[in-house]
């Protein structure tokens, strides 16, 4: 039996193949591919990562058996038939699974498909399931609907506080300097202008920025950091209300890469929710997405939960 796991993210997009036990047999590498105005990008992508893996591994379409696609950007269920038929372009004949890309991170996370998972990266997302189908979901789209906080949003508030700083409407910040260094400004002047003009490029690539100027003691970055991980909190919060679990035991599954920052982060953010959610656990998935894709391949397939687990752990040791 082969299982297919494919996760289509914003940066890139990686297929691997493994057996019932957790083998990896091969990997496809390739480009972002969660395209939602051109299906056509996405069906090459899949293609091209599905026939390197095949490939590699010496084996036909023919062989996999259960299939399942993560992919950014499907967030709702008027999305679906028009995901499926891009996947169809494939040829696979075998069992396909369809879901959010957030969701390969609870699954590679939680020893039991369970739990709620939390993702930072560029953006932001959130979802959670419990083992008798109870679900949740944050809407998944960062600023533009109020919620959470990413790279991009904690950057974005960034820019406020220096031009706050710059217009005396602020406190001061070392943000500013920082700031005039990232970007080759010659003053703070020049760089608000430039921010302003689109001359210069204030973006996710400056996060860590806010995150040393934290470390360093400044007061801003740190208020700035503070309410990134509230509203992170935020999200898990509302999650967990659609699924009932406010007073369960959860795991909260945390992974993407605005987690680097540690604890400065992490802290505060565990705190804001065991002070709602006594009976939160966390787990960071530090390994790849894509493993929760296959899992979740080998789950649609009805493998033995005992197999699942054992699978899983050599999945995560493939992936060091």
């Amino acid at each position: 039996m082969v299982y297919l796991g494919i996760d289509i993210g914003g940066t890139k997009s990686v297929a691997w193949l493994s057996d019932g036990d957790g083998h990896v047999l091969a990997v496809g590498r390739g480009p972002a591919g969660d395209r939602q105005d051109d299906y056509d990008v996405m069906v090459d992508v899949m293609k091209d990562i599905t026939g390197q893996a095949l490939q590699a591994a010496g084996l036909e379409k023919s062989d996999i058996v259960s299939a399942c696609f993560g992919i950014s950007g499907f967030d709702w269920e008027s999305q679906r038939q028009d995901h499926l038929d891009a996947i169809s372009q494939i040829g696979l004949d075998a069992q396909i699974t369809l879901v959010n890309d957030t969701l390969l991170v609870l699954h590679g996370g939680s020893q039991s498909g369970s739990g709620i998972a939390l993702i930072a990266g560029t953006g932001c997302n959130c979802m959670g399931q419990t083992a008798d189908g109870r679900f949740g979901r944050a809407v998944g789209r960062g600023f533009v609907v109020g919620e959470g906080a990413g790279a991009m949003d904690i950057v974005v508030q960034a820019r406020y506080a220096v031009a706050a700083a710059w217009t005396l409407t602020g406190p001061q910040t070392i943000l500013t300097e920082r700031f005039i260094e990232h970007l080759g400004a010659r003053d703070a002047t020049d760089m608000i202008e430039g921010i302003v003009t689109q001359r210069y490029k204030l973006w996710t690539e400056a996060a860590p920025i806010v995150f040393e100027a934290a470390h360093a003691g400044d007061q801003v970055a740190h208020r700035l950091v503070l309410w990134s991980a509230e509203a992170l909190a935020t999200m898990v919060f509302g999650v967990a209300r659609q699924m009932q679990v406010m007073d369960e035991e959860i795991d909260i599954i945390t992974g993407g890469g605005f987690f680097k920052a540690g604890p400065i982060l992490i802290e505060p953010l565990q705190a804001h929710i065991l002070a709602e959610i006594k009976g939160a656990r966390f787990v960071h998935f530090e390994a790849q997405p894509v493993i929760g894709a296959v899992l979740l391949a080998m789950r649609r397939d009805d493998l033995a939960a005992d197999r699942i687990i054992a699978a899983r752990e050599r999945l995560i040791q493939a992936n060091d």
